[in-house]
């Protein structure tokens, strides 16, 4: 029987985009169903907890969320568990590849709901261009303070979760973020987790990703791996799909991680007679 839900956020449970609701009604419903049932939702994303705030608001619920690739467990508005990146080890990376390989700007996420950004090459513009797409994000929208001072007062002062440096829009950002996604491996190695995320990188604390902190949080609830359905569409989900035999693939998302998962949809309600009988009961599973 399948008692937990593990769902990605964006590019998945918020696939298409819904900017005032946050997520399509067949989603929704689906969340609430299977709540309903007995079942459990969980957010296995890279956002900030701040999402978990306002999906709960939406479904009027307690929804946990393992945030920033699993590098924390929010729930019950609660910070429960937690893997910061070294201070000094998160300083030395940022001094040293601040603005090499063509990084335009750096994403700092912290245990506040507020992401620090912290300009490189292209200073002011970034910031701005950043607070506009924010805004044209609605209920997507993430909390902002565009400050280098900010941010390396993260570094000194909280624990810090995850950083992205960023290399800019373009298919050319996307190659030098590659590349330097091999480097920054290379010279970390053992010192930090990172993926490739496009035009940007996401780096956390070593050894730490969504399937690790998955598999911690469903033993603590008593919940077995073949109990549990995941879904994902990038590169951070791909242990996910690895570690979690009954997974599903966004058709969406990165070609490169499609024959990791079981099963391809094109939503998350796709999902929904895997999981749950037509009178709204509990499945195994098997369709």
């Amino acid at each position: 029987m399948i008692k937990l839900l593990a769902t990605d956020c964006d590019g998945t449970l918020f696939q298409p985009k819904r900017r005032i609701r946050m997520m399509t009604r067949a989603n929704k419903r689906l969340l609430e169903d299977f709540a309903s049932a007995g079942g459990k939702v969980v957010l296995v994303t890279g956002r900030s907890k701040r999402a978990a705030d306002k999906v709960n608001t939406h479904l009027k619920s307690d929804v946990a969320l393992l945030g920033c690739n699993g590098a924390y467990v929010y729930e019950g508005g609660k910070m429960v568990e937690s893997h910061p990146i070294d201070r000094k080890d998160l300083m030395e990376l940022y001094i040293s590849t601040r603005s090499a390989y063509g990084i335009i700007g750096w994403l700092l996420f912290d245990d506040t709901d507020r992401i620090k950004i912290a300009p490189t090459n292209m200073g002011k513009i970034v910031s701005l261009l950043a607070v506009m797409l924010n805004l044209l994000n609605f209920n997507y929208g993430e909390k902002y303070i565009p400050s280098e001072t900010a941010f390396i007062d993260s570094i000194a002062n909280r624990p810090v979760y995850k950083v992205m440096p960023v290399f800019g829009l373009s298919a050319k950002a996307t190659k030098r973020s590659h590349e330097a996604l091999l480097s920054i491996a290379d010279k970390f190695k053992g010192k930090i987790t990172i993926n490739e995320a496009h035009q940007c990188l996401e780096i956390t604390a070593p050894g730490i990703n969504k399937a690790r902190t998955l598999k911690e949080y469903i033993a603590l609830e008593g919940i077995e791996i073949d109990e549990v359905a995941v879904a994902g569409d990038s590169f951070n989900d791909a242990t996910m799909f690895e570690n979690f035999p009954f997974s599903f693939w966004m058709d969406s998302g990165d070609k490169e991680v499609k024959d990791k998962a079981k099963y391809v949809i094109h939503s998350v309600s796709d999902i929904r007679p895997f999981i749950l009988s037509k009178d709204g009961k509990l499945l195994d599973g098997k369709n």
